[in-house]
């Protein structure tokens, strides 16, 4: 019918166009009625080819996926006003974004969609991804495979404060984003981190976040439970990655290889106020991490495939004023991505991302695609390295299971 419809538009308005050949020839009226069919030939010609897009989404799959791990919650009885509106994310319906080789926008309902991505080395399991969103933020993705044999996903703090570019060239990384929270005015970690069973940083040694009379007991209880990623290992030497607050208990079977405190929870749920980032001061509402602002931001995720996703979005004022996201951005970006758990990492001027991947001649190439001009120093960061070659079973650390 829609064809019909244009067919015959198309038609009138080629035969008004015969009839008149000539400029002089055509009344106001006459000119009038010929831009009109041709102004309707050209609207029924676009929403034909937008209806074929959809349909031709539709057959592709688009947005389908299988998921075994937790879906993410959208059960919002019991949330305050302000946390109904921040878990505003349709987990059936995802976004579109631009794509490398497309001239379109296409819908991504898991980071399986995106084109094939760029290798960071010729070992399989790592790639690097690049796109952009509809409302024009710049996003870079690391993918990793949990099971590959050829990396390994680690934390690692600085002594001082570092850059995250400089952190990933001292350790050779292939990735690297930056980590957790910590005092611009000292360097001390808001944050714990663990590294190899062994507690690198700690909030609670934060001589700042202490002396702070402005936080009540409640607000730096918060503080020091706050969403954390880990990287669990069992006894055979498999290993697990989740995210969860500090004081959950390690699962039976498992000890704590590493974990980078960060937060809020993006997935399955986004905890601002429970983490105590967006809290009440005197009266007042404050959001330390701007949640409602687009600024630029770091991500870490999990997959239903068994895959971690580093994501850094570029944007705002700290990083030449492309887009960035907000923090429901954020989250609906990691669900897209196929994301089943998610945690939010330090971000604004602190987002950073490094990689390095083989040139045309198999070089090793680092670049850093991510970051405020001019970079700034954190504390902790996450890296991606070549796993050394072992034989046997992976030893395991002697780790308590409850973080203290």
């Amino acid at each position: 019918m829609l064809s019909f419809l244009l067919n015959q538009t198309l038609i009138v308005a080629l035969s008004l166009s015969a009839l008149f050949p000539s400029a002089e020839q055509i009344d106001d009226a006459t000119r009038s009625a010929v831009a009109y069919f041709k102004a309707v030939a050209v609207s029924i010609s676009a929403n034909a080819q937008r209806n074929t897009e959809k349909q031709n989404a539709e057959q592709q799959g688009f947005g389908t996926r299988r998921i075994d791990r937790q879906a993410p919650n959208t059960n919002l009885q019991g949330s305050s006003n302000s946390n109904r509106q921040q878990q505003g994310v349709d987990r059936h319906r995802h976004s579109r974004y631009f794509v490398a080789g497309s001239r379109r926008a296409v819908q991504v309902g898991s980071y399986r969609d995106l084109p094939a991505g760029q290798p960071l080395s010729q070992e399989p399991g790592a790639s690097y991804y690049f796109f952009k969103t509809l409302y024009g933020s710049r996003v870079h993705l690391v993918v990793i495979d949990i099971d590959s044999a050829a990396w390994d996903l680690r934390p690692a703090v600085n002594a001082t404060v570092d850059t995250t570019t400089h952190s990933a060239q001292a350790r050779s990384a292939a990735a690297t984003v930056n980590g957790g929270y910590f005092g611009l005015s000292d360097g001390a970690s808001v944050s714990y981190v663990i590294v190899d069973g062994k507690e690198e940083a700690s909030p609670r040694r934060n001589s700042s976040l202490l002396a702070n009379s402005r936080l009540s007991r409640s607000t730096k209880d918060a503080i020091y439970n706050r969403s954390e990623m880990r990287i669990l290992v069992s006894s055979s030497g498999k290993n697990e990655v989740v995210v969860a607050h500090h004081d959950e208990a390690i699962p039976n079977g498992f000890m704590l290889l590493h974990s980078l405190q960060a937060g809020p929870r993006l997935l399955p749920d986004l905890n601002t106020e429970k983490e105590a980032f967006v809290r009440q001061e005197n009266g007042k509402t404050v959001d330390v991490i701007r949640s409602r602002q687009m600024v630029a931001r770091t991500a870490f995720g999990v997959t239903a495939d068994r895959r971690v996703l580093l994501v850094c979005v570029e944007g705002g004022e700290e990083q030449q004023g492309r887009g960035g996201a907000t923090l429901i951005q954020l989250r609906q970006l990691m669900l897209d991505l196929g994301c089943v758990e998610a945690l939010n990492l330090d971000g604004g001027s602190s987002s950073t991302m490094y990689v390095s991947y083989p040139d045309s001649q198999g070089r090793s190439v680092g670049h850093t695609v991510c970051r405020n001009n001019p970079e700034r120093r954190v504390k902790s960061v996450l890296l991606l390295l070549k796993k050394k070659q072992q034989s046997g079973k992976i030893k395991v650390p002697s780790v308590q299971k409850r973080c203290k």
